[in-house]
């Protein structure tokens, strides 16, 4: 578990940030976190498509990183796209999608006055 959520993190993440939410993360059981863990992926594969397709609300999506070619996690940066992004435009095209850049996994802790202002702007715009 927590090489899964180390591997969250881009290099240059802040560290005592990193820290603070790996202690957070590994705070859960494994015999918790693993079938957790191994749930939300089996909802992905099963019931991702579907759940998609049946949204008919506006959606904003914030995106912060992808794993690349070596497995490594990076940054993305404005205009770029992946297959999750692919996924969710395919199914719901007037999907607004963000990109926050520089940003490890969980930008709502490493960036959260950008993420504030993308849901600010998103409300006030539906």
């Amino acid at each position: 578990m927590h090489r899964a959520f180390a591997n969250m993190f881009i290099s240059g993440s802040d560290a005592s940030l990193k820290a603070s939410i790996l202690k957070r993360a590994m705070a859960l059981p494994e015999k918790v976190g693993i079938p957790l863990f191994a749930s939300l992926c089996g909802w992905d594969a099963e019931k991702m498509d579907s759940t998609l397709a049946q949204i008919s609300v506006p959606l904003l999506m914030i995106q912060s990183t992808t794993v690349n070619a070596n497995l490594e996690r990076v940054s993305l940066q404005p205009g770029a796209s992946t297959p999750w992004m692919e996924l969710v435009k395919n199914h719901v095209p007037r999907a607004q999608i963000e990109i926050i850049g520089d940003t490890g996994h969980f930008p709502m802790l490493e960036a959260p006055e950008a993420v504030n202002q993308l849901i600010g702007s998103f409300l006030a715009s539906s």
